[in-house]
């Protein structure tokens, strides 16, 4: 590295030489050539920067000679210390291969003690199992010669877990035949149980019974048990001739009501054991069990009483059945189906949860656990292979027929019965709260069988009740009225039949259904909620489909023909009189003088007998008319009487004076009717307001400060057109500008 730096010095050092020589000539050249004195001096001053440039790179290329042969020197260094960390590193190597070699030996001996420990263990298992097949063999037989049956069961349990090539080491027939007389023992000891009704004996003894594979038998105990105690109780005979009405009406609905809630009671009990000792499924089996017990019970009792009411006799003649007989009819059938329904439901939640528990247990691998359940009850459900359940859903059906029934007899007889009633000071049609009444009933009944498809079709049924009976009936006895002539201020009849109720009566009867039709909808929804929380939204969620579907029917048809009937109340009180008064308004050609202004008091004499008819027939209207039917009405007087006054201004010709008139007769009504009506109709009014503002203008460019293009404007509600016409009205104004207009 020295003999390098050396030769680089050398060769700076010619290079510096030969730039001189160069330099010397060319400055002889330059001479030569006829350069001046100064010219040669600058350029010898540059050669000297570029010298002095060059002697600057060759101290700093010395300068990192130096560093580079110190840092050479230093690397020498180091790689004698490398060479001595390789030579102990390639011996570290080797004794670490030494180590892998020893560590290899000693695994190959654990694992060989890892095989040997667990044959060791397998032999004490063995020898275990072998004790346990010994103790099993001498317990077994000791206990039962003591008499020891649970213990002895215990003993049989234990050889009957231990491995099947294990017990073939000693003759099964031992335990075969401890296990056969443990059985009869068991079954001897519960059946007296059972026959003593000791429930407390019997749980103790059900326990043995899973211990010797009798799952079935010991289920089966129990559920004799309960149906002795329960179910065979003597059935309900028919009502005696001396027997009270009103326990005859009740007693298959009380009596159904008190076996159901002691079955209930039973099965609470029965079910910790039931779970604790047989496992997953056991408590399907034993409701399956019991249920043919109970269903033939319970349908003992609802025959009778579809005998004692003869309801077959009813279906067949219903069209002629008293609707009476109908009512107490669907009240006792609703009554009777709602316990039954509810102990089906009881007990197929019951079964579900079990079942479920049994299928997580048969995924675990776990049969041992489990009951040993037959197909037909794999599927978890109860309900299916339910002879009460399918007769209930029968008589559920025959219950929607029976409330139809009723319903329409009820209905027919309340139309055909239909006279005015008084409400709130006013005069409505009887049959619109008797029909809703009836309907409200029937809805309630229909929830009490806790069926989604009977709550459902009874719904629509009081749908088409309220909309092809009742609305049907008040629209064709408006019909037939509605052409005759029709007088608030003689109260509504000229000349009419005395027994027909007028006009306004049937439009209030109308009224009256749209208000108290969210009440009814009202109820049915709160039905529907109850229903939801007490058996799941996942069944009743189509009943809240069919309550909205009727409600927007009902609403859709009432508003349409409330409607009609506030066009021909409002039409007969706008009478020929108004229009007559309308018609003298004297805006045909409106051009005041000072004078004639001063000397009008707030509205012209025309406007004041208009405004005065208007108020008397006001007054009648709110008389004879509900509430909300009186604000229609009203409202759409206002209308006919604004069309009327807008009508009478676009025909006219108007001065400042007049336009300034017209404004505080227009005004002036607004104000008066808002205060005979009680309600504001300034936005009614609106169009006409703005003509008349119009008309009152100062000049023609003024109309900017007001109108609006837009059509949601608030303030502003006529158009372009519109604007420019009534501009046009007024006789001072230029009419080229009016024309000019941009708007």
């Amino acid at each position: 590295s020295s003999s390098n730096s050396s030769s680089l010095l050398l060769l700076l050092t010619v290079i510096f030489f030969l730039l001189c020589i160069v330099l010397g000539f060319f400055f002889v050249v330059m001479t030569a050539r006829g350069w001046s004195v100064e010219e040669i001096t600058a350029r010898l001053h540059e050669l000297r920067k570029l010298e002095d440039e060059e002697d600057s790179l060759l101290f700093n290329t010395e300068n990192r000679s130096v560093k580079v042969a110190s840092m050479l020197s230093t690397l020498e260094h180091w790689r004698i210390h490398m060479k001595q960390l390789h030579d102990v590193a390639q011996k570290l190597s080797t004794d670490l291969h030494s180590a892998c070699e020893n560590a290899l030996k000693v695994s190959q001996k654990v694992r060989t003690l890892d095989v040997v420990k667990s044959r060791v263990g397998d032999a004490l298992a063995h020898v275990n199992n072998i004790v346990d097949l010994q103790d099993c063999y001498d317990g077994v037989q000791e206990a039962l010669d003591r008499g020891e049956i649970e213990k002895a069961a215990v003993f049989v349990h234990r050889y009957n877990s231990l491995d099947p090539q294990l017990q073939q080491q000693r003759d099964p027939a031992l335990v075969t035949s401890a296990s056969e007389q443990i059985k009869l023992a068991l079954e001897r000891e519960a059946a007296r149980a059972v026959e003593e009704g000791d429930m407390e004996t019997l749980v103790r003894w059900l326990k043995s019974f899973p211990l010797v594979n009798a799952h079935k038998e010991g289920v089966m105990h129990l559920v004799s048990l309960i149906t002795n105690e329960v179910v065979k109780n003597p059935a309900p005979s028919t009502p005696s001739d001396n027997e009270e009405k009103e326990e005859k009406d009740t007693k298959y609905i009380n009596a159904m009501k008190r076996f159901l809630n002691k079955v209930v009671v039973a099965i609470e009990s029965a079910l910790p054991p039931v779970e604790t000792h047989f496992g997953p499924g056991g408590v399907l089996f034993f409701l399956s069990a019991l249920q043919t017990s109970v269903d033939a019970r319970a349908l003992a009792t609802v025959e009778e009483f579809v005998d004692f009411r003869s309801i077959a006799h009813i279906l067949s003649q219903q069209p002629h059945t008293d609707w009476k007989v109908l009512d107490v009819v669907a009240s006792e059938v609703a009554m009777l189906v709602q316990p039954i329904a509810l102990f089906l439901r009881f007990t197929n939640a019951r079964a579900k949860n079990d079942f479920e528990a049994y299928e997580e247990c048969q995924k675990l691998m776990n049969e041992q656990e489990c009951f040993p359940l037959e197909d037909r009850l794999k599927g978890g459900q109860l309900l299916r292979s339910s002879k009460l359940s399918r007769r209930v859903e029968e008589l559920c059906a025959q219950y929607v027929t029976i409330e139809a029934g009723f319903l329409s007899l009820c209905t027919e007889t309340a139309l055909k019965e239909d006279e005015a009633d008084s409400v709130q000071g006013v005069q409505v049609m009887k049959s619109v709260e008797d029909v809703l009444f009836l309907c409200r009933k029937a809805t309630r009944r229909s929830f009490m069988t806790l069926s989604a498809l009977g709550a459902s079709t009874v719904i629509n049924t009081v749908g088409n009740t309220l909309i092809m009976d009742l609305v049907s009936h008040i629209e064709s006895q408006m019909n037939k009225i509605s052409k005759r002539r029709f007088d608030f201020m003689s109260l509504g009849r000229h000349g009419e039949e005395e027994d027909v109720p007028p006009f306004h009566v049937w439009a209030n009867s109308v009224q009256y259904l749209i208000d108290l039709a969210p009440k009814y909808f009202g109820d049915a929804t709160s039905y529907y909620e109850g229903l939801s929380a007490q058996i799941g939204s996942d069944d009743t969620g189509k009943i809240k489909v069919v309550i909205e579907n009727n409600r927007g029917e009902l609403e859709q048809v009432t508003s349409t023909l409330i409607n009609t009937g506030v066009q021909k109340l409002a039409s007969s009180a706008f009478s020929s009189k108004i229009k007559n008064l309308l018609s003298l308004l004297p805006y045909t050609a409106y051009e005041l003088s000072e004078d004639d202004f001063d000397a009008v008091d707030n509205a012209c004499p025309q406007m004041f007998d208009v405004i005065s008819v208007l108020e008397k027939e006001i007054a009648q209207m709110k008389g004879v008319l509900l509430p909300h039917l009186f604000d229609k009405t009203a409202l759409r007087l206002c209308q006919l009487v604004r069309d009327s006054i807008v009508d009478e201004i676009g025909g006219g010709v108007f001065n400042l004076l007049g336009g300034l008139q017209v404004e505080r007769d227009i005004s002036y009504l607004v104000s008066s009717l808002s205060r005979s009506m009680s309600l504001p109709v300034s936005d009614v009014f609106a169009q006409a307001l703005d003509m008349c503002l119009l008309l009152s203008l100062d000049d023609v460019e003024s109309v900017y400060n007001y109108y609006s293009s837009s059509p949601h404007s608030t303030t502003w509600h006529l158009n372009a057109r519109t604007t420019k016409e009534m501009l046009a009205k007024r006789s001072d104004f230029d009419q080229d500008k009016v024309l000019a207009l941009v708007l």
